[in-house]
């Protein structure tokens, strides 16, 4: 029996409890969930993929083995480079990545990751965007890093344009938390810039183009930086 097919049977297993525990009036209360993120629940558990594309899609049904089992890696696959669809279809996927935690199915979280990850590059700069940044960091917990991860180190990458919106920077100013995750992968995100100091004027003739260290010129190693001579070619001279 393959991991998904677990899922199915334990997720069958709870409706079936909670049909029983409220046998009176025949209707099971999911009023914490919305409903049309279970439907893409039920999609993943019956099917092995969901559809949260508001676009006419095709969507591909789990592979079947001969033995019975699923395979969930080849849906994995195909949706890394899917990402069409539109704005809204962000927080679709982190809405499905929190119930698929509530109900322990982990498939169902690294697809709906996968899904997230292949939307951004198209609506990152987007209100939508924002509004699953909140999402993430307040509806998942604090040692849940599959999805929080992946909108951190893409956020830090993009910094210099979303500190252009006003809502992400209001945004980070009511999360501390949030904003030092996104700055320190800001940083890890710069390109890292090599400065080279002017060389000095000569001492004799006052040019600095014929100007280079003096302990380069003759192989003299220095460990102190107060030590530095230079070497004027122009005059051929040495100074301090």
């Amino acid at each position: 029996m393959s991991v998904l097919s677990g899922q199915i049977i334990l997720f069958k297993i709870e409706l079936l409890a909670d049909i029983y525990q409220e046998s009176t009036t025949g209707i099971i209360d999911l009023q914490d969930d919305e409903p049309e993120i279970v439907k893409l629940l039920i999609d993943f558990l019956y099917t092995g993929n969901f559809d949260i594309s508001t676009d006419e899609q095709v969507e591909k049904v789990e592979t079947n083995k001969g033995d019975g089992s699923s395979n969930v890696t080849d849906t994995l696959q195909d949706d890394e480079n899917s990402g069409s669809g539109s704005s809204e279809d962000l927080i679709t996927a982190v809405k499905v990545y929190i119930i698929a935690d509530k109900y322990d199915i982990h498939p169902l979280k690294l697809l709906s990751k996968t899904k997230y990850e292949a939307l951004l590059p198209s609506h990152w700069n987007s209100s939508a965007f924002i509004d699953s940044l909140k999402l993430i960091f307040d509806e998942t917990t604090e040692n849940d890093r599959l999805l929080k991860d992946v909108v951190v180190d893409f956020a830090g990458g993009k910094s210099r344009e979303l500190m252009e919106r006003s809502e992400f920077v209001n945004l980070l100013k009511d999360n501390a938390e949030m904003a030092v995750e996104i700055f320190k992968a800001s940083l890890l995100k710069a390109p890292k810039v090599m400065l080279r100091l002017p060389n000095p004027a000569c001492a004799i003739c006052g040019s600095s183009t014929s100007v280079e260290p003096a302990n380069k010129k003759f192989q003299q190693a220095t460990t102190n930086p107060g030590d530095m001579v230079w070497w004027c070619s122009s005059c051929r001279c040495r100074f301090a």
